[in-house]
């Protein structure tokens, strides 16, 4: 059987990002918050509080209330500085504040008297525990999601999916899907970019929906105490990288084949089925117009040609003589109910048209060919899985207040999928 389904993802994920408003709903976007206070303690007030995405090296500005709170809403993921000036004390910056997706992290400033002129720069520590949502939450960045020792490419799919097992509070069942903190596997939702992936069919996601590794920015799961906005008790999120102001790409390569492989001993087998399998492509990103314009794109192609062991039963050479005597507890008959002396069926009784199907089939190869038991003829067959795949975005800053990105993913899986022995005339 021939199997080749066309995946074209269209993540119009435009979101037009209003930093003045709330996000409302489902975000990917996470939340630097804090408090700014003077040497004695407290509060500053209506303080300029600017958050840079490093990345990007695009600002935004933000004012602290009265109580000296002040919040920066629907960020992207990635590394963040925080600078706040005040007249009459130092300027106090906070680099590499890590901001994941749907994350929302706490940089509290203590200012420091003296001029403008002065700077005080402090580097981010990472938070162990964190103080600002009850819920439980880990996830990979983009070099564990091409680092980390699994092998997801060996299965014959450039889908990561099967990279989430190895987050804590996962487990899988049987059918490859998969659970979170004990919740069931119909009730955790799945997202890419803010966009529903989840086959409503089969309880987990589509999994040739993920884009490739090579695009992705993080992939989180959220077990209990996640917010209201999500109708089950897990959520497992995907988002994508963006481009930044400075050129970067990759190219990569893939390779197995059956020298790499060791023999299976469940399945007796001729020979190790072949295998030349290799998954191949690149990326590049980078500023796309201006200083407010970022594009990245990825390319993975898979040429996963290997061969499958499949077992048959087929008839052995005495059967084909009509030797039927080796057959335990077995009585072959005529067709008016006679059996046959000793189970021998003379050739004279042999239909024409069976012997002449009989020479399409060929002898066991398991146990020699007067072996007649299941699975006596064992063969390596083809069962290639060939996909082209690819991902754009393209991120556009309007103003402090406004941006705007949009992706679209495409994959096209092409794979073989053989089937046991079949009657000539199937």
């Amino acid at each position: 059987m021939r199997v080749r389904p066309i995946v074209l993802a269209l993540s119009l994920a435009l979101s037009v990002v209003c930093l003045a408003a709330p996000g409302l709903g489902q975000t990917t976007f996470g939340t630097i918050l804090g408090t700014v206070t003077d040497p004695s303690g407290a509060v500053m007030p209506d303080v300029v509080v600017t958050v840079t995405n490093q990345g990007e090296n695009i600002s935004r500005e933000v004012h602290s209330d009265a109580q000296g709170n002040y919040q920066a809403e629907n960020l992207k993921a990635g590394l963040y500085t925080v600078t706040v000036r005040a007249t009459g004390f130092r300027e106090v910056t906070t680099k590499d504040i890590v901001v994941a997706a749907r994350q929302v992290v706490r940089a509290d400033v203590k200012l420091v008297m003296g001029t403008a002129a002065e700077q005080v720069t402090v580097v981010a520590n990472p938070e162990l525990i964190n103080t600002e949502s009850q819920s439980i939450s880990s996830s990979f960045d983009s070099n564990e999601v091409l680092e980390l020792p699994a092998n997801y490419r060996g299965a014959g799919s450039t889908s990561p999916y099967n990279l989430l097992a190895y987050l804590p509070g996962v487990t899988g069942d049987g059918d490859g899907n998969i659970t979170v903190q004990g919740a069931g596997t119909n009730q955790v939702e799945y997202s890419m970019d803010g966009i529903s992936t989840e086959d409503i069919r089969s309880a987990g996601p589509q999994r040739e929906m993920f884009i490739s590794a090579e695009s992705i920015a993080e992939m989180k799961v959220q077990g209990s105490g996640g917010g209201a906005e999500y109708g089950n008790p897990a959520d497992i999120t995907t988002t994508s990288k963006s481009g930044t102001n400075v050129f970067h790409g990759s190219a990569f390569e893939y390779f197995q084949n059956k020298a790499l492989d060791a023999t299976r001993f469940t399945v007796p087998q001729v020979q190790k089925p072949a295998k030349s399998a290799n998954d191949f492509g690149g990326s590049f990103g980078g500023p796309l117009w201006g200083k407010h314009t970022f594009f990245f794109g990825d390319y993975e192609a898979m040429r996963y040609r290997t061969q499958t062991v499949q077992p048959n039963t087929v008839p052995s050479q005495a059967m084909r003589n009509g030797d039927f005597s080796s057959l335990p507890g077995v009585t072959v008959h005529d067709l008016n109910g006679t059996p046959f002396p000793g189970n021998m069926i003379p050739t004279s009784s042999f239909d024409p048209r069976a012997a002449l199907i009989l020479k399409f089939y060929p002898l066991p190869n398991q146990g020699g060919v007067n072996n007649f038991a299941f699975d006596n003829y064992t063969i390596n067959v083809p069962n290639p899985t060939l996909s082209d795949q690819f991902d754009i975005r393209i991120d556009h800053t309007i103003n402090t207040k406004q941006s705007v990105f949009g992706r679209w993913s495409y994959k096209n899986k092409r794979q073989v999928n053989p089937s046991g022995l079949a009657l000539p005339a199937e």
